[in-house]
């Protein structure tokens, strides 16, 4: 008589897929991050070590960051803070770390807490020198940091670096549109033409006199000119719309060799 797996397991990637899949004889082995059955989980006669079918997808390990944003012009974050959910075995005294990306890793302070089966983690935030390899060619990027147990990762979450400057240099052609629609508080210097994060980096302006969103950037409204021929010089009519803050007005545009070029003057 020989013993066959009648199960398949192995063929699930994540906690969510394991569980889902209605195979009665498979669980997630949370320290080993993988499906199993009960028997190939070490201590999975443990609490919290092996999360059966029954237990349902919303045991699965899962946690939530804070802050789950990261201002790369602000003061360096020192900390960010983690709470984990789900079937996760005590953690304390235990080898922990956070990971960051593919490689960079810091140990995790993991806190008692009596309130609730969650447990709350501290790690130590990647330096500031960091950010910018993130932030290349782009204004914010998506930073995966994982909960490593045993040299193994057994949950993922993420956290956003962005900087409003970049958002200028990355749309230039909509610059105040693009800088007043992103998902985090970014605002747009007028006299200035450059996205921030504070506002009160703005200077020389009253801070309630900025734009509070898109549709207050000042712009160019559309307007036909007729075709010019090539080396002729024509001046041109353009109405802005709130412009006040410019403290500008077009005094002449020039079309020359079919580039168009402005003179703002005070």
């Amino acid at each position: 008589v020989s013993r066959v797996k009648v199960a398949t397991c192995g063929q699930y990637q994540t906690c969510q897929e394991c569980l889902a899949a209605d195979d009665a004889h498979c669980g997630w082995c949370t320290l080993e991050s993988r499906c199993s059955l009960q028997q190939d989980c070490v201590n999975s006669t443990e609490p919290l070590f092996w999360t059966s079918l029954s237990s349902g997808v919303q045991q699965c390990p899962s946690m939530n960051i804070v802050p789950s944003e990261i201002d790369a012009a602000s003061v360096a974050q020192q900390n960010i803070g983690i709470t984990i959910h789900g079937n996760v075995p005590q953690l304390i005294g235990r080898d922990v770390y956070c990971v960051y990306g593919d490689e960079e890793k810091t140990p995790v302070t993991v806190y008692e807490n009596n309130s609730s089966q969650s447990q709350l983690v501290h790690c130590p935030f990647l330096k500031k020198d960091k950010y910018s390899t993130f932030l290349v060619d782009k204004d914010h990027a998506l930073l995966t940091v994982a909960i490593e147990v045993l040299n193994r990762p057994i949950m993922w979450g993420n956290v956003t670096i962005y900087n409003c400057e970049k958002t200028g240099q990355v749309y230039p052609k909509t610059a105040c549109r693009s800088c007043l629609q992103t998902k985090w508080a970014c605002s747009w210097c007028v006299t200035e033409h450059r996205c921030v994060s504070d506002r009160a980096h703005c200077n020389g302006v009253s801070l309630n006199t900025l734009p509070q969103s898109f549709s207050q950037c000042p712009q160019a409204l559309p307007t036909y000119i007729a075709p010019v021929p090539t080396g002729a010089t024509r001046d041109i009519m353009v109405s802005l719309v709130n412009s006040q803050l410019l403290e500008a007005t077009v005094s002449a545009n020039h079309m020359i060799s079919g580039a168009m070029s402005y003179d703002l003057r005070p």
